[in-house]
């Protein structure tokens, strides 16, 4: 689906909604950075947390080769049970 929407490479911004636990934040970031080969300082993103701070939406802007390796992010996202939701 991805290859006939998209250009690639391209900048990309997933978003993932999970529990709000201690690391979660910097563990998805971590996870796009594996996959991506992009250095954590060069990923952009962004936080809000739910009003009874139980989720936190995180916003990551990242560049992406080809729509495997979106895939493939999305693959091992899929893989922290922290993680509820993502697209």
């Amino acid at each position: 689906m991805f290859e006939a929407m998209m250009k690639f490479p391209c900048i990309f911004e997933l978003k993932v909604i999970g529990s709000d636990t201690d690391g979660f934040e910097g563990d998805m970031i971590d996870i796009v950075s594996n996959v991506t080969g992009v250095d954590q300082q060069e990923i952009k993103y962004s936080t809000r947390q739910t009003p009874n701070k139980k989720y936190k939406s995180i916003s990551i802007s990242a560049t992406f080769q080809s729509a495997d390796m979106l895939y493939e992010c999305y693959a091992a996202l899929d893989e922290d049970p922290r993680v509820k939701f993502k697209f």
